[in-house]
């Protein structure tokens, strides 16, 4: 009996976590850094700041980095490329961005960037991601 209120204690405290590794392709140029978001909920969606986790990398060609110990569930990612060292998107006085950006499953953005639904992903083991960064 001692051994079953053990383990009911103990199991719910095990959570399953995965890594995410995502490759992301197609930067322009090798000037700025990029910041990389994972995201939970459509509310702090690609917010700077406001993400679950986030990195700021320099910039090459292609870069791959690993979200590590990831609890399994829902996530998107969103990244920008910024050229200026301003630590925001920049965009145009139409709203269009200046700099490269991408999402979790590559939806186009059009007229608006895309929803948390559209870069959505269900993590539930190793997770490889690829982004190709747009530019409009």
């Amino acid at each position: 009996m001692k051994r079953l209120v053990f383990f009911s204690f103990v199991f719910p405290l095990i959570v399953l976590a995965s890594d995410i590794d995502v490759n992301i392709v197609n930067i322009k140029n090798l000037i700025g850094k990029l910041y990389v978001g994972l995201y939970t909920s459509e509310d702090t969606f690609a917010i700077v700041g406001k993400a679950y986790q986030s990195e700021v990398m320099n910039t090459a060609a292609s870069i791959k980095y690993t979200f590590k110990n990831i609890p399994d569930g829902i996530y998107a990612i969103a990244l920008f490329h910024d050229e200026n060292q301003n630590a925001k998107l920049d965009e145009n006085m139409l709203g269009i961005p200046k700099e490269g950006f991408g999402f979790s499953n590559n939806p186009k953005a059009t007229f608006s960037e895309p929803t948390f639904d559209e870069a959505k992903f269900v993590l539930k083991n190793l997770k490889n991601l690829y982004i190709e960064v747009q530019y409009k």
